[in-house]
């Protein structure tokens, strides 16, 4: 069954079955962009290689990290924000085997940036306060 933003394996190939598996998606790529363009399946590639189907994220611990969170939305901005400081990804891989992956410091700030992409969450929204946000100085030429 689907609950929320993660949809299972079993629950995803019912669906292409019964819904929309028609000629023009015999294709195994056209089932997943389909599934995607749906909103039942969120996908991360990374240049490494490394596919993450339907990620979801777990914290470990209550320990956070105090950061200025940059991002290329807005190129020029700074942003203090807290972040955990320690993380487990939970995803499928392209072969839909369930991985596990576990980030801490750098990796976890990074990952919990991305993901937050997923709920429309974006770095200005979790400024600690209004006092949170400083401009990038110019390179001078």
């Amino acid at each position: 069954m689907m609950n929320g933003r993660w949809c299972d394996l079993e629950s995803f190939m019912q669906l292409m079955e019964t819904q929309i598996m028609t000629d023009q998606y015999t294709d195994y790529r056209a089932l997943i962009e389909a599934a995607y363009v749906m909103g039942l399946l969120e996908v991360w590639s990374f240049q490494c290689g490394t596919v993450i189907l339907n990620p979801h994220l777990e914290f470990i611990g209550d320990e956070q990290m105090e950061l200025l969170d940059d991002c290329m939305s807005f190129p020029k901005l700074l942003v203090r924000v807290r972040r955990y400081r320690h993380c487990i990804l939970t995803y499928l891989d392209e072969n839909w085997v369930e991985q596990k992956m576990r980030m801490d410091d750098d990796m976890s700030e990074l990952i919990q940036h991305e993901y937050d992409y997923l709920d429309g969450i974006l770095a200005t929204m979790r400024a600690i306060d209004n006092k949170s946000f400083v401009m990038k100085k110019q390179k001078e030429n």
